[in-house]
């Protein structure tokens, strides 16, 4: 059996640059952010509700007047220092499906927007304003797991909620001693874990059939 924590490498990355690009990105679904109850964090100054477009300078200005880079290698050291160790156990869950983690993955840590996101094939995006220490490790999982699950989401169709009691469902297979399932409504989970009781762990038989429970309700 291959260790799960041995396959994957991560590279840590936090920049000014990057808090801005992902504010404007943030700023963009802000809407559908909104619409599905996500908490968001952008910095003081800087005022998300006005109805005048924000500019970039004033992203910038107000990204410059609040950056640390204590905080970011505080966090990065405490994922770096406790990630092997903290998903030791996953390996021999992993090993009964098909799920294949990449060898690397790059962990962009920044202070503003959602709490976790991803970017496939192989970049995630933790807000250390909310996620830290336990929560850092355990984002830093969920969010890998999306990686490893998104082409099937995508062929399947899955729904977004559907989508996240997957990955949540996954994450206490595999990760159960830092897992923590999300607020999510109980028509979505109760079909979702049904499905996926029956079909694991063929993780892939389980996402086509909860894709299908959206076109045969």
């Amino acid at each position: 059996m291959v260790l799960f924590t041995a396959m994957i490498k991560l590279t840590v990355k936090f920049s000014p640059e990057y808090e801005v690009e992902q504010i404007r990105w943030t700023l963009s679904k802000l809407q559908w952010y909104k619409d599905n109850g996500y908490g968001l964090k952008f910095p003081e100054s800087l005022d998300v509700d006005s109805e005048g477009d924000i500019l970039e300078e004033q992203i910038k200005s107000a990204v410059n007047a609040e950056y640390d880079e204590d905080i970011y290698k505080v966090q990065e050291a405490y994922l770096l220092e406790n990630w092997h160790k903290a998903i030791d156990e996953a390996s021999s869950e992993l090993a009964k499906t098909s799920l294949q983690p990449l060898g690397a993955y790059t962990i962009n840590l920044v202070r503003y927007g959602v709490g976790g996101s991803y970017h496939y094939p192989d970049s995630v995006t933790v807000n250390i304003g909310s996620k830290y220490e336990k929560g850092l490790l355990r984002t830093v999982f969920h969010e890998i797991v999306h990686l490893m699950i998104h082409p099937w989401i995508s062929e399947y169709k899955v729904s977004h909620w559907q989508k996240e009691r997957i990955v949540d469902l996954l994450t206490a297979k595999f990760v159960p001693q830092i897992s923590r399932t999300q607020e999510i409504p109980i028509e979505v989970t109760e079909p979702v874990d049904k499905v996926f009781n029956e079909h694991y762990p063929d993780i892939e038989l389980a996402i086509k059939n909860v894709g299908l429970l959206t076109k045969n309700p």
